[in-house]
């Protein structure tokens, strides 16, 4: 919220009490609760949820209420691991969108767009983008105790130029998707 315009009314939710915290301490006006128990009077123009839907259980209520939250033409912005990325398909059940266990769903941007038109939304923008997880994922697929650390920055040097064969077919670890509320 910080890094957007200051002209712009901004609003946030966030469960974790220290963020909340921490916005607060920089003047942001976010309230500790999660989108569904979140009391506005209006509508806005865009609904951000950055790496949240995996996290929720009853993730088409999610959808729900974040395009209720929406004006008519407004944008649900949401950001998500990639089922469908390349990272996934080498590292198996070793792919940190696996190993995280508070992800309850993983999507691809094919069946989030499809889930998504339940909810009179429409896609119109999807790209994939690099965060680095391929390496902490081959090494715990390997095992791999002493030096950790050191071991996945390694990795993440080494597969750092996959990532840009995975942007351009669109097969990165995490995905951005832009969606229009059409009614």
């Amino acid at each position: 919220l910080e890094y957007l315009p200051n002209s712009w009314d901004k609003y946030g939710v966030e469960l974790n009490t220290k963020a909340v915290d921490i916005a607060r301490q920089k003047g942001l006006n976010v309230k500790s609760c999660g989108v569904e128990m979140y009391q506005f009077n209006g509508r806005f123009d865009v609904v951000r949820a950055s790496h949240v839907i995996e996290h929720v259980k009853d993730y088409k209520k999610f959808l729900s209420v974040a395009t209720g939250l929406l004006k008519t033409g407004g944008y649900l912005v949401i950001y998500t691991p990639n089922s469908n990325s390349l990272s996934r398909k080498l590292a198996g059940r070793f792919w940190a969108g696996f190993y995280d266990q508070t992800h309850f769903a993983i999507f691809n941007s094919d069946n989030l767009a499809r889930l998504a038109q339940e909810f009179g939304l429409e896609m119109v923008f999807s790209a994939s983008y690099y965060t680095g997880s391929l390496g902490a994922s081959i090494v715990r697929a390997l095992k791999i105790r002493r030096g950790w650390g050191l071991a996945v920055h390694v990795l993440q040097i080494l597969l750092f130029p996959m990532s840009f064969l995975e942007r351009i077919f669109n097969k990165s670890d995490a995905l951005v998707i832009y969606f229009k509320k059409s009614i």
